[in-house]
């Protein structure tokens, strides 16, 4: 990944070949997340230095991330193997993955995964599976990540 600094003030450019699909920033360290949807990476980019520092391999299809500050990780929904990756910011290591659709049939067809927003307050983070009418919470449980399904799942094959 090569970023191009000819671009205008506060932007950055890349001729990204692997499908970024989501981006998300940690202000702190002015790190920039960005999810590869066609290689199941995320990159990790110093904005500062316009420079790529590491690429993490995490589920299957990553495209929307979000940074939840108090947490300090940045979450990143798989829409491929219907999971949430978990990436720890101080480390820039994947921390673990969250599966989020085993109770909404998505072998069926309901579909993968869509958005997620962080709850900064809270420190929970929300994932929407739109073809279940569902929404997911992840959040930490000492540890480890853990999910909490809200809203039944609908009947495999219908809606």
């Amino acid at each position: 990944m090569r970023l191009n600094r000819r671009v205008s003030p506060g932007t950055a450019h890349r001729a990204f070949q692997d499908y970024p699909d989501g981006v998300t920033v940690d202000p702190s360290s002015i790190t920039v997340y960005v999810s590869n949807l066609l290689n199941n990476t995320v990159s990790v980019v110093n904005a500062l230095k316009m420079a790529v520092v590491s690429t993490l391999k995490v589920g299957s299809q990553p495209a929307d991330l979000a940074f939840d500050p108090p947490l300090g990780d940045v979450f990143v929904v798989n829409q491929g193997n219907d999971t949430v990756s978990v990436i720890g910011t101080q480390t820039n290591s994947l921390i673990g993955n969250v599966k989020i659709g085993s109770n909404y049939c998505l072998s069926c067809g309901v579909g993968p995964a869509g958005g997620l927003g962080a709850d900064t307050n809270s420190g929970a983070v929300y994932v929407a599976v739109p073809g279940a009418g569902n929404v997911t919470v992840v959040s930490k449980c000492d540890t480890l990540p853990c999910s909490v399904i809200l809203g039944a799942s609908p009947p495999c094959g219908s809606y």
